[in-house]
């Protein structure tokens, strides 16, 4: 399984998988569907993350922190990549108030499962359903929700996938 330094490197590298031109199947427009998405809970969009800052950040990461210091952080001790994150963050010209937003959104990313990592840390979401860059559900209480939560794009959601099926070989 490559590391996380390798994985970093890979993601600035190329833009990983391509979708070959495939567009995300589009919703189906079936009676009822409109109602039916009334009644999903909707949550105030997410400011995003700045995608150049995103990549500045993960590549002055690979520059100041070494593979083992990367290779800790995944295994819990992530101290070091915090301090880093919120350093370069300020260093970018974040304001203190966007630090903690960016900072733990960009931590999920590099070291979690990007958009999606807060939505598997509550305990309530007992499924997560990915139809695409920008529809992200999930089931809490047997209720389906949809969620503000986005991907960048088709390219995201497939390091997503390539990363949470890895471990399985």
């Amino acid at each position: 399984m490559p590391g996380l330094y390798e994985r970093l490197n890979k993601q600035l590298g190329d833009a990983g998988p391509r979708s070959n031109g495939l567009a995300w199947p589009r919703e189906a427009s079936a009676p009822g569907e409109r109602e039916r998405a009334a009644d999903l809970a909707h949550e105030p969009p997410a400011p995003g993350i700045d995608r150049e800052l995103k990549e500045r950040v993960k590549k002055r990461l690979v520059e100041e922190l070494d593979a083992e210091a990367l290779e800790r952080a995944q295994r819990g001790d992530d101290r070091q990549v915090k301090e880093m994150i919120a350093k370069i963050l300020r260093e970018e010209g974040a304001s203190p108030l966007e630090i903690a937003r960016q900072a733990a959104a960009l931590h999920a990313e590099v070291l979690g499962f990007g958009p999606i990592q807060p939505l598997l840390d509550d305990p309530e979401v007992s499924e997560i359903m990915v139809n695409g860059p920008r529809r992200v559900y999930v089931e809490r209480h047997g209720r389906l929700q949809r969620t503000s939560i986005q991907f960048e794009d088709d390219d995201e959601v497939l390091r997503l996938i390539e990363r949470i099926v890895a471990p399985l070989g």
